[in-house]
Order: structure tokens, then C-alpha cells, then sequence
């Protein structure tokens, strides 16, 4: 039975500040100030990455960090989470249908399975807005290097968000060091630097 008294005492531990609530635990440790720098670095040097991109390749490199980490790390430091798409200037857009019509010749997209079509159709988006777009093809034999380096790229590489962020072949770029202390990362620029691929120091 709570009676006047017991208000009254109830009263003067609040006001004296002995009433207390749980307090919630400290959240997550702060990342690293090594791994904070690394983030910041890929993003800077790939404008066109997002956040996803970049916890991909820090999985590469063997570095687990969350998304939303990641995220708060670029918001904190003025960079947009989010990857930039630039508009493709308008004299390359007749060298993009040359480009559609040589893989559909190449039977990328002249399949008449639906899921097939979908497929290639999207590869032929992502070398598009990821390659392509960028360089000046100055000939068929150009276009077939700089799409033998992408593709090479686009399967040991890059990461995959319908695969967890892996590359479809990851076994070429694995990374199986753990330790975040003493990162160091080395840069391999591909494409006259469009492409850039990233492996830990030994």
C-alpha cells in the first residue's frame, strides 16, 4: 500500500538524484582511426562508389566493418554515402549504340530467354556506366582490350551485392589478413587509372 510518506520519500530520492533507470550500455566501439582514414580514402579516390561498394572491398581486403559504420564515417566527414552518377555526354552516346550492337552481333542479348536478356542487358549497363562511358573507343581492337581488363576486373574483383558483396570469382583476390592495426593498402590503377583495384601490404 503506497501511502503519503511513501511519495514523499519517493520524491526526495528523485529530486536528490538517487532515482536512477538503467543505463544503456556504451553501442558499438569507434572504428578505428586507421580504418576511419581508409574509408575516407576509397571514397575519395572512387566518387562514383557507395557505401556498399566500398564494405565490399574492404571485405576483400579483410576488414569487416558494418554499412552503417561506414555511412556515419563518410556523413561525418562531408562525403555523400551514396555513389555519384554523372550524366554521360552527349557525343558518346553514338559509340554506346555501336557498343549495344556489337555484343547484341556477339549474342550477349540476342537470346530469346527473358532472364538471359535480363542478364546481359545488365552487364551491358554496368560496363557502360562503370567503363565505357569514360573512354574514347578509337577502334574495335581497342574495344576488345579495354573490355578483356574490365571483365577480368568486373570477376576477380569487383564486389557483388547479389553475392554478399563478393566477386564472382573470389579466389583471385582474396585477402586473409584480419588485423586492422598497421593497415597499409596499395592502389593498382587499371584503364589509365578509371579503374582502381586495392590489395593489403604483406
Amino acid at each position: 500500500m503506497v501511502t503519503p510518506e511513501t511519495l514523499l520519500r519517493w520524491h526526495r530520492r528523485l529530486i536528490a538524484g538517487a532515482w536512477t533507470y538503467p543505463r544503456r550500455g556504451p553501442g558499438r566501439p569507434p572504428l578505428d582511426q586507421d580504418v576511419q582514414e581508409l574509408i575516407v580514402r576509397l571514397a575519395k579516390e572512387n566518387p562514383r562508389w557507395g557505401y556498399q561498394r566500398i564494405k565490399g572491398r574492404l571485405l576483400r581486403l579483410g576488414i569487416q566493418v558494418s554499412a552503417t559504420a561506414i555511412r556515419a564515417t563518410l556523413r561525418r566527414h562531408r562525403l555523400d554515402p551514396a555513389p555519384r552518377r554523372a550524366r554521360v555526354p552527349a557525343p558518346a552516346s553514338r559509340r554506346h549504340r555501336r557498343v549495344r550492337l556489337l555484343h547484341r552481333r556477339h549474342g550477349l542479348a540476342a537470346v530469346q530467354a527473358p532472364n538471359a536478356n535480363a542478364h546481359a542487358e545488365r552487364w551491358i549497363r554496368t560496363v557502360r556506366v562503370e567503363c565505357l562511358d569514360w573512354l574514347l573507343i578509337i577502334g574495335r581492337g581497342h574495344l576488345e582490350q579495354v573490355l578483356r581488363v574490365y571483365v577480368e576486373h568486373y570477376n576477380g574483383h569487383r564486389p557483388h551485392r547479389a553475392l554478399q558483396l563478393e566477386p564472382p570469382d573470389p579466389s583471385a583476390d582474396q585477402t586473409l589478413i584480419s588485423e586492422h592495426q598497421g593497415i597499409r593498402v596499395h592502389r593498382r590503377d587499371l584503364l589509365r587509372g578509371l579503374i582502381h583495384e586495392y590489395r593489403r601490404a604483406a
